[in-house]
């Protein structure tokens, strides 16, 4: 195949082709087929679909219409064909993967939280660094998302609601709950309704307040909250005798930095609370209650045993 016109396809593809250029590039066979391609896309079935079979037809097609038809006056026409057929492989590939993978994803970074509609209203706060996915042609049939990170949902009630996570499912009707799953650790607080928990070989049923926590291998069931929501809606992380290295994670998370822990037990427990919004505060009152020292840069944390004790 001959080498495409960088400049030109670029320019066609993002719309800054001059009216001069454009006009000669409508008067192309490879012009009609990409108008074909757009009609044939809007009711494309992708089982039915030979992306490969399709793209040799459509270049034979090419092929044959420049053998019989005449040169259309425009330098550098002969290159851009080849680019073009490449472009129509990549919007081929393109619809293909679109019509095949009907999965919506949601995905937060550091700093960043989100909220979802799910096709029946149920309402999905995002937590920072966490993604969600769900499949939304098959929702009437099975409302089932899959959760990586942190979220809460508020469900509208109807069918069975299931949240999958790495380490263990959460199924209920119509309710408000919270899913935290993190490097190893699990935990279903229930505001609302009622929420069942399978982790392994547990099952458990949680009613409002109640709360399923799986941590370091042992599950550890609570009655401890009288909060109508978590905490982390409203830019505050909250914990309960959690081990050091999952308080100081989630303090990564939520300000983009990254945390050294010098000398310090990770599994030392913290009970209490930090800010989302004022780094130095949120570091004191992490520190200050384990009698630890710190350090704070633009971009890094450091804590460590404060030597002055």
């Amino acid at each position: 195949m001959e080498e495409m016109d960088q400049e030109i396809l670029h320019k066609w593809l993002e719309g800054t082709l001059s009216e001069e250029e454009r006009q000669a590039f409508e008067q192309t066979d490879t012009f009609a087929e990409l108008t074909k391609l757009s009609e044939a896309a809007k009711v494309l079935k992708a089982p039915a679909f030979d992306t490969e079979a399709e793209l040799q037809r459509i270049n034979a097609r090419i092929r044959e219409r420049r053998a019989t038809s005449k040169t259309v006056p425009f330098r550098g026409w002969k290159n851009i064909v080849t680019g073009v057929a490449a472009a129509i492989a990549i919007l081929l590939l393109g619809y293909a993967f679109i019509f095949n993978n009907a999965s919506s994803t949601f995905e937060t970074v550091a700093q960043q939280k989100q909220e979802i509609q799910l096709p029946d209203n149920s309402i999905v706060t995002l937590n920072t660094q966490s993604k969600l996915a769900f499949n939304k042609d098959t929702w009437n049939e099975h409302r089932t998302v899959e959760l990586e990170g942190e979220a809460f949902f508020k469900v509208e009630k109807g069918a069975t609601f299931d949240v999958v996570t790495p380490l263990g499912n959460v199924t209920v009707v119509g309710t408000q709950f919270n899913v935290n799953q993190r490097e190893g650790y699990f935990e279903v607080i229930c505001y609302e309704g009622k929420v069942q928990v399978k982790s392994g070989q547990e099952t458990i049923l949680l009613t409002p307040s109640q709360s399923f926590r799986l941590l370091n291998g042992k599950v550890i069931l609570s009655q401890n909250t009288t909060d109508k929501s978590p905490a982390w809606l409203e830019n505050q992380s909250n914990f309960q005798s959690m081990p050091l290295r999952y308080v100081l994670s989630e303090l990564e998370r939520q300000y983009d930095i990254e945390v050294q822990a010098k000398s310090l037990d990770p599994e030392l427990l913290f009970t209490g609370a930090f800010t989302h919004d004022d780094l130095k505060l949120a570091v004191a009152s992490i520190a200050t209650p384990l009698g630890l020292d710190y350090k704070v840069t633009d971009n890094q944390v450091v804590i460590f045993a404060d030597v002055s004790q």
